[in-house]
C-alpha cells in the first residue's frame, strides 16, 4: 500500500499472483489480473510515475482506485466491474461524430 494514498504497489508479480489465490481468487496469468483490475476502473499510473525504484532497487508498477483504500472496506461496494461494451468517457465528455 502506499500510505494515505488509494494506490498499491506490486513489485514480484509471482507473489502477487500467490497472495491474491491465497483470497480465493482464480488467477493465473498477471496480464488477466490487470485486465480485470482495468475493467474495476484501477488505473496503472502513467509512465512518468508508475516505475518507482524501492529502497531495494526493485521496480514497482503503482496501480490507483479511489475506492480501494488500505482499511476501507465499507469503500468496496461502490466499486462495479463495468459491462463489456462500456467505454470511459474523455474529461471532455462523450465524442459526437462528425
Amino acid at each position: 500500500w502506499v500510505p494515505g494514498k488509494p494506490q498499491f504497489r506490486v513489485c514480484d508479480r509471482k507473489r502477487f499472483l500467490k497472495t491474491l489465490k491465497a483470497h480465493g481468487l482464480k488467477a493465473t496469468r498477471f496480464q488477466s489480473v490487470t485486465k480485470n483490475m482495468r475493467d474495476y476502473s484501477f488505473v496503472a499510473l502513467d509512465d512518468a510515475r508508475r516505475r518507482i525504484p524501492g529502497a531495494d532497487g526493485k521496480l514497482w508498477i503503482s496501480y490507483e482506485n479511489e475506492n480501494f483504500r488500505q482499511g476501507r472496506r465499507d469503500l468496496l461496494e461502490k466499486m462495479q466491474r463495468r459491462r463489456q461494451g462500456d467505454k470511459t468517457e474523455s474529461p471532455e465528455g462523450p465524442s459526437s461524430p462528425d
